[in-house]
């Protein structure tokens, strides 16, 4: 068992949960979790960065998970996340850390890093969707490239925009099991309820964002990105190559590292080889 403390910070009238696993000197790891709308539980495979003698930090997003807030659709927008982010640097009192983001936590640390907040060392985005209008465009994609009968299904519900053919919750569950989590032959996958805040930013019908994000694109920040930044993707990532390429060509300073056997959630796909490209990232910018 890991060390931990946990407690909830003030932010916009409710509270925001959060917990630390480990000790140490060594600059901590703070993490945002995707969704939008998740929770952090998923995360919490990067405990073992801990062993290293440095803390590693989670929170919920305000309406997730256990930070819960009262209905209002008009909350939940990038700008309110950004200075939650904030409200959390400040009341922890991070002087300096580094930051990870995982798809949609890795589209909001874009945009926290953009800001060049001095207190930022390093930078790791995981399956980082930069642009909503791409994502979609590669998740139809992969999805029509689905063996039978899952492709047709699939490219049949992406060009008619409904979910009503009965086999589609079939074909929709085997696509996941490759690209979102890659797990072929496991029986259960886990699926997290949707929230409130899912339905307002993103809300996925039939392979389309519909949500206020659908037509979100920060490609225009990465130029402005000045830390160390390393790119995780997945081999059967709905953040695909091309997703990659262009989140790179943004960056002046950034490595990017492909995982094996892992789709769009590395941290239950492939742990211990996205905990050993953090570990060797650190290494290398702390070591300098």
């Amino acid at each position: 068992m890991y060390l931990t403390t946990e407690g909830k910070l003030p932010f916009a009238n409710f509270s925001t949960w959060y917990t630390i696993t480990g000790d140490g000197d060594k600059t901590p790891l703070l993490t945002l979790h995707g969704g939008p709308g998740s929770g952090s539980d998923y995360l919490h495979s990067l405990d073992r960065l801990s062993e290293d003698g440095r803390k590693i930090i989670y929170y919920d997003q305000l309406g997730c998970g256990r930070s819960p807030a009262d209905s209002d659709p008009s909350r939940w927008t990038i700008s309110f996340f950004i200075e939650e982010l904030k409200a959390v640097v400040a009341a922890l009192g991070l002087k300096s850390f580094h930051l990870f983001g995982q798809s949609w936590g890795a589209f909001l640390a874009i945009q926290y890093a953009a800001q060049q907040p001095k207190e930022l060392k390093s930078l790791i985005l995981a399956n980082p969707p930069v642009d909503w209008r791409l994502w979609d465009t590669e998740m139809i994609r992969l999805a029509s490239e689905m063996p039978a009968p899952y492709g047709e299904i699939l490219k049949r519900a992406a060009e008619t925009g409904k979910e009503d053919d009965p086999a589609y919750p079939e074909a929709y569950t085997a696509f996941f099991r490759k690209h979102w989590i890659y797990c072929p032959q496991q029986t259960e996958i886990p699926c997290d309820v949707p929230t409130e805040v899912n339905f307002i930013m993103e809300r996925s019908v039939a392979l389309h964002t519909t949500g206020s994000l659908r037509d979100a694109d920060i490609t225009p920040l990465l130029p402005s990105i000045t830390v160390p930044t390393l790119v995780l993707s997945g081999e059967y990532d709905i953040c695909t190559k091309v997703m990659i390429e262009k989140v790179m060509t943004g960056l002046s300073s950034a490595k990017a590292i492909l995982l094996k056997d892992s789709g769009h959630i590395p941290n239950a796909d492939a742990p211990e080889a996205l905990n050993k490209a953090i570990r060797d990232f650190f290494s290398e910018i702390e070591s300098r």
